[in-house]
């Protein structure tokens, strides 16, 4: 560190401190008032770590009725920002500081206490603790005010058996649902799981034509032992009577609305159409086809209501992202009838919409990276919610050095144009035995298509042109299959874009020449989405990918009985090779919520592909690279690795190659936390590294993979970023620098030789991403 930049460091934090004096927010408190400060809860005869096995902390500590305000690493900075503001001239932009960025302190009121201790006390008896008890106690010193509770635990109450009525007609209907209930003998009686117990046994009931049935006609009580702390609960269904309540209902007429609030109202100038006992109600122009809408519609005339079927019905409907608003609603034809229609009403969403994305990235190599996207959507084409999808990207890379010790000439080093299409259909292109099966919650089928032109100034250019089918469906809401039983790519390296600095690199290096060649992938891929609600409260998420693919083998089939190839040099199509390889990835993602306003996210992220039969390496674009925006975000996109190779050696060329192989590992964590408003935080930590299996894929030694090394080869990053999270997207910006390169043999833990405030580290370190969503 500089003289100079030590000084200017000194002074600027001086001035922080300075400025928070100047608004001490203790000094605006009145006289014998205090700012809450803190809720302590301390658990008395317990192992602390009881709270976790249970409940999250974040959840107790929101019990207590009055709460302070919310810090940021242990600073109030809200209250801070209100202190400042609330001793300026009033304006609309200090009102907005005041009221929105910052918040009031919390004035200390011990008239809420006595509610706090009982709701506590309340708490611990919902999760089976019964004799549970709770003071209260506080201290103030000099305006701040420290709140504790102390919570003595005894021993929990655990529950022993569970009796449901099964006398009449309606109790038996409920009963036969019982083997799914979701309690357990002989684990801790939790009362909300009971209540959940409730609302489930209630919808059974509404399943089986009970309409008017609720969880206030079931009642329940308890059975305790003390000696053993044992409980037995006893599930008690009101008897039936004459009254509507359980009365056993089937459904009349269904009518479905499709159109906007304003044109339901007139229903006189819409046409009515009748399609299975379902009545279509929608303006004369139709903007669906009701024969299409028809197959997502559960239950039809005469048949036994079931809310259950109306909840599938609104979430098939869902699923097709076609309507901003889905409502439900009934309708008794009179007070004495056993029927009801049921009235579905559909608010479609814009037809089509056109969006533009941002992305950068900057690069310790000196490349700032910029790519747009021009999307166009229209997801009712041909009036049976069919999806066009147009989107059209260009990426530049800029040479920010101007070649200042590097070996990179020229402003611009690198330019993409992308052109991709996909088209989308509500049903699969198979027999209407797989296409009417209303088990899915959706399936349907795309077909896709892509083009994308890449200029490396100075060296080469490619074309990789796509195409591919694919079928998506999920019978369960968190679980997604995909498989594409034919996708086709062509990737082209134009002889006359290749210049003869480049050409002469090639032939210097047989490795990297056999992955420029051209080539056709012909092949089929799968792959499967699952996400688990994981813990005791379900606020976790634990979400699984797996991905398959493989190409090139039924060509090779059929050029051995057909002969497709021209040569023997291999299976060929007008003289380009067709790629064989088995290329696979396997990804997790774990998500912690820790307090209401923080979260945990981690990554792990591992691939492996091998070329055999007819091909010697991977085509280019299916080799694997990590890094940039979405990845190791202290490094720039393809440059990482592979293994210990020094992409930087001394080399036979000036090409800055993109590092690439045949495996992969990639590992993020990520801490998320609110700042002030929309404005999120987040605290990051990246690492991974690419390999080559064998030394015939690699360009020397280092990269290749060995069990005893890959652990000493990880990269690893880290940094800070901050989300302007606006609901209908995230914007983001991170800051990453290097922690760990593993080439270097000096020093690789580069963090240690950190100097921020020297210009030069500065900027041979810093990488500053800008992209749209969650990197993960």
């Amino acid at each position: 560190m500089t003289l100079k930049s030590a000084i200017n460091f000194k002074s600027i934090a001086i001035f922080l401190l300075m400025g928070i004096y100047s608004c001490n927010i203790y000094k605006q408190i009145p006289e014998k008032s205090s700012i809450l400060v803190s809720n302590h809860i301390e658990l008395k005869g317990q192992e602390k770590d009881v709270i976790n096995d249970f409940f999250y902390k974040d959840e107790i500590y929101k019990i207590p009725v009055q709460k302070p305000n919310k810090k940021i690493f242990g600073m109030p900075i809200s209250q801070h920002i209100w202190a400042f503001y609330n001793k300026r001239k009033v304006t609309k932009f200090s009102q907005f500081m005041k009221t929105k960025v910052g918040k009031a302190p919390i004035i200390f009121d011990s008239t809420k206490l006595e509610r706090s201790r009982v709701s506590l006390e309340n708490y611990y008896f919902n999760i089976g603790y019964f004799d549970n008890q709770v003071k209260v106690s506080y201290q103030t010193k000099k305006k701040r005010t420290k709140v504790v509770y102390e919570v003595e635990l005894k021993t929990p109450y655990i529950l022993r058996n569970i009796y449901v009525d099964t006398i009449t007609p309606i109790q038996k209907d409920i009963h036969k649902e019982f083997g799914k209930t979701i309690l357990e003998k002989n684990e801790i009686l939790n009362i909300e799981k009971l209540e959940r117990e409730i609302a489930r046994m209630t919808l059974a009931g509404n399943d089986k034509g009970y309409f008017n049935f609720t969880k206030d006609y079931i009642k329940y009580r308890f059975d305790t032992f003390q000696k053993t702390h044992e409980v037995d609960v006893y599930v008690k269904i009101l008897e039936e009577s004459d009254s509507t309540f359980f009365r056993k209902y089937k459904l009349d007429n269904i009518y479905v609305f499709i159109n906007s609030s304003k044109e339901q109202a007139n229903i006189n100038t819409s046409e009515i159409d009748t399609i299975g006992g379902v009545l279509y109600i929608q303006s004369k122009d139709k903007k669906y086809n009701e024969r299409f809408i028809d197959k997502f519609i559960y239950k039809t005339h005469d048949s036994i209501y079931s809310k259950g079927d109306i909840n599938k019905t609104i979430q098939r409907l869902s699923e097709l992202n076609n309507f901003k608003l889905i409502n439900s609603s009934y309708k008794f034809p009179d007070d004495s009838s056993k029927r009801l229609d049921v009235i579905y009403t559909l608010t479609p969403s814009p037809r089509s919409t056109i969006s533009l994305e941002q992305s950068f990235y900057n690069s310790t190599l000196g490349f700032i990276g910029a790519q747009p996207t021009l999307k166009y959507i229209n997801r009712n084409l041909t009036k049976k919610a069919d999806k066009l999808s147009v989107s059209l990207s260009g990426a530049v890379e800029f040479n920010a050095y101007l070649n200042q010790e590097k070996n990179f000439s020229g402003l611009i080093s690198r330019t993409d144009l992308s052109i991709l299409t996909s088209y989308a259909i509500e049903k699969f292109l198979l027999p209407d035995f797989f296409t009417n099966n209303k088990s899915y919650l959706f399936n349907r089928t795309f077909i896709n298509s892509n083009y994308t032109y890449s200029k490396r100034l100075g060296f080469y250019d490619i074309h990789n042109i796509g195409t591919s089918i694919e079928f998506q469906w999920a019978k369960r809401k968190n679980t997604t299959f995909s498989y594409s039983p034919i996708s086709f790519n062509a990737i082209i390296f134009p002889a006359k874009s290749v210049s003869d600095e480049f050409k002469n690199t090639l032939n210097l290096n047989p490795f990297l020449k056999s992955s420029f060649n051209n080539s056709f992938i012909i092949g089929s891929s799968f792959w499967v989405n699952h996400l688990s609600p994981i813990g005791r409260r379900k606020f976790n998420t634990l979400n699984f990918r797996l991905n398959l693919e493989t190409a090139g083998n039924t060509v090779y089939l059929v050029d051995k009985f057909v002969g497709l190839s021209k040569d023997e040099s291999g299976v060929n199509i007008e003289g380009i090779d067709i790629s064989q390889y088995l290329k696979s990835q396997f990804e997790v993602i774990n998500s912690t919520k820790i307090t209401q306003l923080s979260s945990l996210h981690s990554r792990l992220k591992f691939g492996v592909a091998f070329p055999f039969g007819n091909s010697l390496q991977l085509p280019y674009i299916k080799q694997y690279f990590i890094g940039g925006p979405y990845s190791l975000r202290a490094f720039q996109p393809r440059t990482i690795g592979a293994g210990s190779f020094n992409p930087n050696g001394n080399r036979l060329d000036s090409f800055p190659r993109d590092q690439t192989g045949n495996m992969m590992i990639e590992f993020n964590s990520e801490f998320r936390f609110h700042i002030v408003s929309f404005l999120k935080g987040a605290l990051f930590i990246d690492g991974g590294n690419i390999w080559n299996s064998s030394i015939n894929f690699s360009q020397d030694e280092s990269g290749v993979f060995k069990l005893s090394e890959f652990y000493k080869q990880m990269y690893l990053g880290g940094g800070f970023g901050l989300r302007g999270d606006f609901n209908y997207f995230i914007m983001r910006f991170d800051v990453g620098i290097p922690l760990r390169v593993p080439y270097l043999t000096k020093n690789d833990w580069v963090i240690t030789d950190a100097k921020p405030f020297n210009p030069d580290w500065f900027r041979n370190n810093l990488v500053i991403n800008f992209a749209i969503g969650y990197p993960f």
